[in-house]
């Protein structure tokens, strides 16, 4: 037993003492990927620009409806068949508004206009009042709007698209068409598809008579 083993009372092996060590993993075999960044939803496109020919639609009927009830709202007379064409007229203009108008309180003064259809629906005299107040509104805020310029050879889209927006009925050919200029009206008869020719001779004279109607002429 050498000195070694001698002070600490234990007896020291000779020869080779295996030694422990520990392998460590190759650089970057069980290293933490880096984040990544979730990819980006697409953005949609924009929504084509209104075009004169559509703020001029909206703007001069929300008018026409602000001033025929409120006219009615002093008592002008509103027998039920012009009840019927105001009704028929402002469902028509609202949608329109609501599907391409964008302005700062829009949504509210159109929702203003659709709590106040129900009231003058039954009660002309006590509806009058709210529904002409809500359609001033919303008049005031598409006069205010701003407006884009427009190239007539888009004016055959720019009809279809008002017409998807103010819905199927019969009067908003002949409305989008009231509202061209001579120039763009012959354009837009030139380059329109046949439906839409036909749809514009067969309901003009019904959209002059709802016209007539809401202003009580």
């Amino acid at each position: 037993m050498d000195r070694k083993s001698r002070a600490s009372g234990f007896p020291v092996p000779t020869g080779t003492v295996p030694v422990m060590t520990t392998t460590l993993p190759a650089p970057g075999r069980f290293s933490t990927p880096a984040p990544t960044r979730p990819a980006l939803p697409p953005v949609p496109p924009a929504a084509p620009a209104v075009c004169p020919v559509e703020r001029w639609a909206l703007r001069s009927a929300a008018h026409d409806l602000a001033a025929a009830l409120t006219g009615v709202a002093f008592d002008e007379p509103c027998r039920p068949e012009r009840q019927r064409a105001l009704l028929v007229f402002s469902a028509g203009v609202l949608r329109g508004v609501r599907g391409l108008a964008e302005a700062p309180g829009l949504p509210a003064a159109c929702d203003a206009v659709e709590a106040a259809t129900p009231l003058f629906a039954s009660d002309i005299s006590a509806g009058a009042p709210r529904l002409a107040g809500a359609w001033t509104l919303v008049a005031d805020l598409l006069a205010g709007a701003a407006g884009e310029p427009h190239e007539h050879e888009d004016l055959a889209q720019c009809e279809r698209r008002f017409r998807a927006a103010a819905g199927t009925a019969g009067f908003v050919v002949p409305w989008f068409l009231d509202a061209c200029s001579p120039r763009e009206r012959v354009e837009l008869v030139r380059t329109a598809p046949r439906r839409v020719r036909l749809a514009l001779r067969l309901a003009e004279d019904g959209w002059l008579a709802l016209r007539d109607a809401v202003r009580g002429v």
